[in-house]
């Protein structure tokens, strides 16, 4: 499935407000590695209930099969990238976002050729990227004086 939200806000002209550059891409790992992850869900509710792994334990597995196999796909768009109009500027793995620079027509392409999910505003990446740091994910580097 994919979409392209807010179409007339992809790139934005003459806006007030510094915008971000580029266009948020964002993808899903595939129907396969879905059903990887809903066996695991399986397994992990059976032996949460046998006693054998907390709560805990289970979502830990399954929150690192999940990111695992959304950090896949965006390694193929990146790849996919490599071949085609498109350079990826920046990416946050672990949800699935790259931040993309390209033709109109290429990152279009993008989306029949199912490299991508959806297509949103550049500016959408910055917010996700600011939630992602705030909600523990990797702080930059700071730099030495």
């Amino acid at each position: 499935m994919s979409a392209v939200a807010g179409c007339t806000e992809l790139r934005s002209r003459g806006s007030e407000e510094p915008a971000q550059s580029g266009v948020m891409a964002f993808v899903e790992p595939d129907e396969e590695a879905q059903q990887e992850v809903a066996e695991l869900r399986e397994e992990l509710i059976a032996k949460v209930q046998d006693d054998e792994l907390s709560e805990q334990e289970a979502m830990a597995q399954l929150q690192s099969l999940q990111a695992e196999l959304t950090a896949g796909a965006v390694e193929s768009v990146e790849s996919y990238a490599e071949d085609v109009d498109i350079t990826v500027e920046d990416t946050v793995p672990e949800v699935g976002a790259l931040l993309l620079e390209g033709s109109d027509g290429a990152l279009i392409e993008a989306l029949s050729n199912e490299a991508v999910d959806g297509l949103l505003p550049g500016s959408r990446f910055a917010e996700l990227q600011a939630q992602q740091d705030g909600a523990g994910g990797e702080p930059e580097p700071e730099s030495e004086p």
